[in-house]
């Protein structure tokens, strides 16, 4: 647990604890919300500091860590950073958050006098769901929504302790996105009636969209879709804090905080290397344990983009192609993990891919299913970017390039970590020597810092250009919160364009801006506005490879492309379900798409459907069910006991792969990795297979 330091004032690691922010109600065994200061650099954190008896558990500090350490995946603008984390060997348990100032959802209210206004709940409550989808979409489930857990920031609602709950109850079975819905449901009601159960005094339309939430059996309660669409149904654009709160936020900072205090030594007693919590020690097996499925309570993958969409139009008639499933390939290999579970599998270049396990970082030649390397001492938290012939990993902003042939960490990037003035983010893309990703500047806090995008020289070592971008633009997701290909939500790497998507406001307005990745020059910026998109919802739009803008539009009951460089309307399409749109082919100018029982081929210049086949069985709201096979002739689909083939001609049934680990029964559905050439990729918990495709 923190410590009091000689002047009375109790610490976490390198943070001094100016005040309490306050603890859910009725929750004091629960974690505490503490402003804080951090030493060196007089940066303000929000510190979330689990209960004494918690802290010192080992096991507890281990989960905890690596909890933390993936939250840095969670999507969107309302998780809040995770600033730094207290190493598990270090006998102490505390996360610091860079979202300062902040109050948590009780402390507003008794700031407030009250509940928050309905408006500003129904603003507060949509926020959090559109993250809370994109979460789920990730297979990352939040665990511990609670008012305690909810911050109310300058820039808006902010999400802290994503894990703790798993991490304090590792025999508990495995929350899901639907507890994260009733959670959610219940914080809602205690924003606006000061009770989590407040029956019929909850004020409308609240009590209309979240009763019935809350009511509902465990297997009856709504997906977070469901509660997006009516928030978005009752919420009339953005909705500021009330006067009191705004008041109180404003004068959270005291003069404390208003000079940095760089190159400051380490307090007395504090190893110097506190400074940056949570960084890997070399040889340390204990600090990959707490990697496992389990205790991470993660899906790995990334794809898709799902819309939500009601039809009020006749679907046209659908290509029935076979139903019935071809006799899958034999797996040309299959790597087990002799009892270790797989947290992660990601494809790093044309012939190697990585492991991401409780026992260790695996590296695994994808031509022979041979293991080539096997690390005790790397964490692979997220997909590696390939850089030349290196691999680069984030480590809480220290960039490590390793050679993925032999695991070799040839260097790494420190100026960009957590106390740096530009302070990494994610990884853009890599491309020859060329590293572009996605940073923060200036001494700003509570997620208020200026997104600029760097360009890096990894053979000469040197910064190329760093290009400041306008204000919403940078803050969405990370490719590997993507497809990788396709989603509009994500900076992305296209031919010679840098492409960087805009937050849409509460306006609707969205945008993209074209740099030039030679030299960060702005090539062009369309902005989309509400005259000519009334409906359109950015955080679901799609993009092709050749420039297409797919996007749903609410209430509307369609898909509308456009062209992305001019902003001129090409097609108007109307649907009847959710659809998942990934794996473009930009030479058929194809976008392919699942909805209901079928798999689609959509012309991106028309909007047509090409063809449609049945699938046996839908996966519903997923993330990385859609991929095009390296040669781009198979269509691959995860269903929910596996994985469907299909011609991409016409949509005829090739197989349908279904994975058995360890004499388990069918239905462990696994994720899709990638593809290479003459193979696809796919993993469960507990390995890794290779498939013949084309």
């Amino acid at each position: 647990m923190p410590t009091l330091s000689g002047t009375g004032q109790e610490t976490a690691g390198p943070y001094r604890i100016v005040a309490e922010l306050g603890s859910a109600p009725a929750a004091e065994s629960g974690p505490r919300c503490v402003l804080a200061r951090d030493q060196h650099s007089g940066r303000a954190a929000v510190v979330v500091l689990p209960p004494e008896r918690l802290a010192a558990d080992p096991g507890f500090r281990m989960r905890l860590w690596a909890e933390a350490r993936n939250a840095a995946r969670l999507p969107g603008p309302c998780p809040a950073p995770v600033a730094a984390i207290a190493p598990p060997d270090s006998g102490a348990a505390w996360v610091a958050y860079d979202c300062a100032p902040a109050l948590p959802l009780p402390g507003a209210l008794a700031v407030n006098g009250g509940p928050l206004p309905v408006a500003c709940v129904l603003a507060l409550g949509l926020a959090l769901a559109e993250s809370m989808l994109a979460a789920h979409a990730l297979g990352l489930v939040h665990a511990g929504i609670s008012p305690g857990s909810v911050l109310l920031t300058p820039s808006g609602p902010r999400l802290v302790g994503y894990g703790f709950t798993r991490a304090a109850q590792p025999g508990a079975a495995a929350p899901t996105p639907l507890d994260d819905v009733r959670a959610l449901a219940a914080v809602l009601c205690y924003a606006a009636s000061g009770t989590e159960s407040p029956g019929d005094a909850l004020p409308q339309p609240l009590h209309d969209v979240l009763t019935p939430i809350l009511a509902a059996r465990p297997e009856a309660v709504p997906q977070a879709d469901a509660l997006v669409a009516e928030l978005r149904r009752h919420t009339q654009g953005a909705s500021g804090w009330p006067a009191p709160v705004d008041q109180a936020l404003a004068g959270q900072l005291g003069p404390e905080f208003a000079t940095a205090v760089p190159d400051r030594p380490a307090p007395p007693g504090q190893p110097p290397d506190t400074a940056v919590p949570g960084r890997i020690p070399p040889s340390r097996r204990a600090l990959l344990t707490g990697l496992a499925f389990g205790a991470a309570g993660l899906a790995v993958g990334g794809g898709g983009v799902t819309a939500w969409l009601k039809a009020t139009e006749k679907e046209p008639k659908v290509h029935r192609t076979t139903a019935a499933p071809g006799a899958p390939p034999r797996p040309l290999w299959h790597y087990g993990l002799d009892g270790g579970r797989l947290s992660g599998a990601y494809v790093v270049g044309e012939n190697i891919a990585v492991l991401s396990a409780d026992i260790g970082t695996i590296g695994v030649d994808i031509r022979t299913g041979k293991k080539l390397w096997a690390r005790e001492d790397m964490s692979v938290g997220a997909r590696p970017t390939v850089v030349g012939k290196l691999m680069m990993t984030d480590d809480l902003g220290e960039l490590v390039f390793v050679d993925p042939r032999t695991a070799k960490r040839k260097f790494q990037l420190t100026e960009y970590g957590i106390e740096g003035r530009t302070r990494f983010k994610y990884a853009i893309a890599g491309a020859g020597s060329t590293l572009w990703f996605m940073a923060t500047v200036g001494e700003g806090s509570g997620g208020a810092d200026q997104h600029a995008v760097v360009a890096y020289d990894t053979v000469k070592r040197r910064e190329l250009w760093v290009e400041k971008l306008p204000k919403g633009y940078g803050a969405i997701l990370s490719p590997d919160e993507g497809d990788g290909e396709g989603d509009g939500t994500i900076s992305k790497l296209r031919g010679k364009t840098l492409l960087i998507p805009s937050q849409a406001d509460g306006a609707g307005e969205f945008g993209y801006l074209a740099l030039d990745p030679r030299t960060g020059k702005k090539l062009w910026h369309r902005v989309f506005p509400v005259k000519d998109m009334p409906e359109y919802l950015g955080p679901e739009s799609f993009t092709t490879p050749d420039g297409v803008l797919i996007s749903p539009q609410k209430e509307n009951d369609k898909m509308v492309a456009f062209e992305l460089r001019t902003g001129r309307k090409l097609w108007t399409r109307p649907l009847k379900s959710v659809i998942t749109l990934g794996a473009p082919d930009v030479r058929r100018r194809v976008v392919h798409g699942v909805y209901g029982d079928y798999a689609a081929a959509f012309d991106t210049r028309t909007g047509k459907r090409r063809w449609a086949a049945r699938i046996a069985s839908p996966v519903g709201l997923a993330t990385n069910v859609l991929l095009l096979s390296h040669a781009r002739k198979t269509l691959l689909y995860r269903v929910d006991s596996g994985f469907e083939a299909f011609d991409v001609r016409d949509g005829s049934h090739r197989w349908r792969f279904a994975t058995v680990d360890g004499g388990e029964m069918p239905g462990e559905t696994g994720t899709m990795v990638g593809v290479a050439p003459g193979r696809a990729l796919f993993s469960s918990e507990l390995g890794l297979y290779a498939l013949p495709v084309d």
